[in-house]
């Protein structure tokens, strides 16, 4: 009886463990196919024709935390304006174009990765007009700006970057409040308490990575923090957005299992296709795309080409290989060789030739035998 509970319980760890291991392999094999259509719709978009806005997404989930920074770009500018218009009533009279313009052209000056931003209003909200969005991006090394809402419609339900903000529920949206001494000729004039709302990041929201087709015309994810005005109640009223994009076609991704540091963009993490004989390397400065990687032999392994110069094998030819092939097939184009028995390194498969220290150690312990048994005899 006891034999058979023993049996029975490890038939049981054993059918779990197998269920994780063809789990894994699934979510292996699934991040793996995500993937690669990841990547065939970024080359398929960009190399077709497209009319004004965000016609393609990719429905992945990836990790903003690298970009907080040029985020907060957007909830300062943000918070800017809707100080200006709520302490006018709403009212957006107090701003121009000019200043608007200089704002987004300001928020994208230098070399950070912020590739554009801009700063969408509601419709009617500013100065007479139904829409408008200036907009400034990065081109050829200057910075252009323009209205956007002239050849896109932002207000448009499927603009993710606008239409999120614009329907979520602000009802308990928080107030800050600032006390405020204003010059009153040579002298301070009363304190005065100002409250007024205001976002912090987890209003904002970031965008899937989309096509932004009339806009900066490339993939990117796109960062946008909300603007409030105050109503006859007191309560938030939504009044528009200010936004940032980060460009995502010179964004680094990494297929490795251990990405690096500012991988923001970990959606690929771990689906390379490196041998169990080598290791995964991450490349930089190789942009948005599949196989930016190499695969470095082992310790205890070494390159097949020993006259290589480049002692690893290229992800993309790796990624290359299995496009065109079933990911279960053969992989030793891409092995290293293991090292001649008792050997920890090697460039070769030839045997190791041993250390001085390991020549020299007997013969040291037979001298010293030597001497200690000629101070006996004499």
């Amino acid at each position: 009886m006891r034999m058979t509970t023993v049996f029975l319980a490890l038939v049981g760890a054993m059918t779990v463990l197998l269920r994780a291991t063809f789990a894994e392999n699934a979510t292996v094999t699934m991040q793996r196919d995500n993937a690669k259509r990841a990547f065939q719709k970024v080359e398929r978009v960009q190399n077709s024709n497209c009319t004004g806005g965000t016609e393609e997404t990719l429905f992945v989930s990836y990790d903003t935390s690298p970009w907080t920074a040029y985020a907060n770009v957007a909830i300062k500018t943000a918070n800017l304006l809707t100080r200006m218009i709520s302490s006018t009533n709403v009212s957006t009279d107090i701003l121009t174009d000019d200043f608007l313009f200089t704002l987004v052209r300001n928020n994208i000056e230098g070399n950070s990765v912020i590739f554009g931003s801009a700063i969408a209003w509601e419709e009617y909200a500013y100065n007479g007009y139904r829409t408008f969005c200036p907009y400034a991006f990065k081109k050829n090394g200057s910075i252009t700006a323009y209205d956007l809402s002239l050849n896109y419609d932002y207000l448009d339900p499927v603009t993710e970057w606008y239409h999120t903000l614009k329907t979520r529920n602000w009802k308990n949206a928080s107030f800050t409040t600032h006390n405020v001494a204003y010059r009153l000729n040579m002298s301070h004039g009363d304190e005065q308490a100002i409250t007024q709302p205001v976002a912090s990041l987890e209003d904002g929201h970031w965008t899937y990575p989309y096509y932004d087709c009339g806009g900066g015309n490339i993939w990117m994810v796109t960062y946008s923090a909300p603007i409030f005005g105050v109503n006859g109640s007191g309560k938030a009223i939504f009044r528009g957005v200010a936004t940032i994009d980060i460009e995502l076609t010179n964004v680094d991704i990494s297929q490795c299992d251990d990405g690096g540091e500012n991988h923001a963009v970990d959606i690929f993490r771990g689906t390379h296709k490196c041998p169990s004989s080598t290791k995964c390397v991450p490349l930089k400065n190789q942009g948005f795309q599949l196989g930016a990687y190499e695969c470095s032999c082992h310790q205890g392994y070494y390159f097949p080409n020993i006259s290589a110069t480049r002692k690893a094998f290229s992800g993309k030819d790796i990624e290359a290989h299995f496009s065109s092939l079933d990911v279960t097939m053969d992989s030793s184009t891409f092995e290293c060789l293991k090292c001649a028995d008792g050997c920890n390194m090697c460039t070769d498969g030839k045997a190791c030739v041993k250390s001085n220290s390991m020549i020299t150690r007997p013969i040291v312990y037979l001298m010293v035998v030597a001497m200690a048994t000629l101070s006996i005899i004499v």
